[in-house]
């Protein structure tokens, strides 16, 4: 997995004459009147960051039915189930990716009052295709330099040291926002538990037999506690192995991986008490429908790409001078550490289980309060 990444990271990096041979020609065909009716957002990877975007903005006062989000196929279904209107290019092969990105150009060429927005977190491919698509209009984009700038009307905003749902609110312009109100308390004992992490960054598991444990204490505490585990087709495996280590533990569990939809595991997380998690799309997906959550960090941090503690989320974490270790998508990622993910095989499972089972006893107190 750790080649099929380096591989994206070598393909964008072919990208990067063209990018600067656009950086420099495009900006000069820029539209200079900003107008900011209708929004086209770029975004070809990570579940998780669309779900992210989402939640920046359902509590804003601009409307989804003002964006847009060119993204690729795979990510069609959580656009549908988040009310976010999607042009997708099909990724199966290089010619369909080739003729659904000039097709895609050519349609954004014709609207008029729009601004082009490119989320991706520095990428050469898709600061190319973000220039092509601002023929004649204007854009935006991250930077991991100190401070926002703009430059003929094109604005980038810095992740510098801030939040990614900042980066976000920043970047659309955002000045209004009201707060959500809590939802009822759910009823149930159920906890999910999801150790996958995705293909991205496979570093963000915490170490399996720690979560065996962890679900094994949590039980001893409270033999109420009911314990789903979850996961995708190709994380069936990896789940399996935790089956395993429970079926040893005498611990009892469900197992959906691999079973669910993506409709089916947000109806999960909709009737659960909680869900224990590393950083993965479960865990947005979970903070979008106000799901409690305990969310492990390692390589990543929820300062940078997550949600601040609430009465909802509880995040844990280990304090280490190389973590985060993963800020830029060319990071180094645990590099300091020769891959042993120390953050992660350092973070004690007791802090876990107690911030489960603290997590549990709030949400019953403030269920029998109401």
């Amino acid at each position: 997995m750790a080649r099929k990444i380096s591989n994206l990271i070598l393909l964008d990096g072919l990208f990067s004459p063209i990018y600067r041979i656009c950086s420099w020609i495009v900006p000069w065909f820029f539209n200079q009147k900003d107008s900011n009716d209708k929004v086209i957002a770029i975004k070809f990877f990570g579940m998780g960051s669309i779900v992210r975007l989402a939640s920046t903005l359902k509590n804003t006062d601009l409307p989804l039915s003002n964006i847009e989000l060119i993204t690729l196929s795979k990510d069609k279904k959580i656009c549908e189930l988040l009310g976010i209107k999607a042009h997708c290019v099909r990724s199966e092969n290089l010619f369909y990716m080739l003729l659904d990105l000039i097709t895609t150009v050519f349609r954004v060429w014709k609207m008029k009052g729009i601004k082009i927005i490119d989320l991706e977190r520095i990428s050469n491919f898709s600061g190319t295709f973000r220039l092509i698509c601002s023929i004649g209009k204007s854009c935006s984009s991250f930077t991991f330099e100190k401070e926002n700038r703009s430059k003929k009307n094109q604005k980038f905003i810095s992740l510098e040291n801030k939040p990614a749902i900042q980066a976000i609110a920043e970047i659309f312009e955002l000045n209004k926002q009201t707060v959500s109100q809590p939802e009822t308390i759910r009823e149930g004992e159920k906890i999910v538990i999801n150790v996958n992490a995705g293909e991205y960054l496979p570093q963000r598991k915490y170490p399996i037999e720690y979560v065996a444990e962890i679900i094994q204490q949590l039980q001893q505490r409270d033999s109420a506690f009911e314990f789903l585990l979850t996961g995708l087709q190709k994380e069936l495996a990896y789940t399996n192995q935790l089956a395993k280590m429970l079926d040893e533990l005498g611990v009892s569990y469900e197992n959906t991986a691999g079973k669910l939809s993506l409709e089916g595991l947000i109806h999960v997380l909709k009737n659960c008490q909680m869900l224990i998690t590393n950083d993965s799309g479960p865990l947005h997906l979970a903070h979008y429908f106000n799901v409690p959550t305990v969310a492990i960090w390692g390589p990543t941090s929820a300062k940078l790409v997550g949600y601040s503690d609430s009465y909802r989320m509880v995040n844990i974490s280990t304090k280490m001078e190389c973590s985060p270790c993963f800020i830029h998508p060319k990071s180094k990622v645990a590099r300091a550490c020769s891959n042993r993910i120390d953050c992660l095989h350092g973070l004690d499972k007791n802090r876990v289980v107690e911030a489960a089972f603290m997590l549990s006893r709030s949400l019953k107190l403030a269920s029998n309060a109401e």
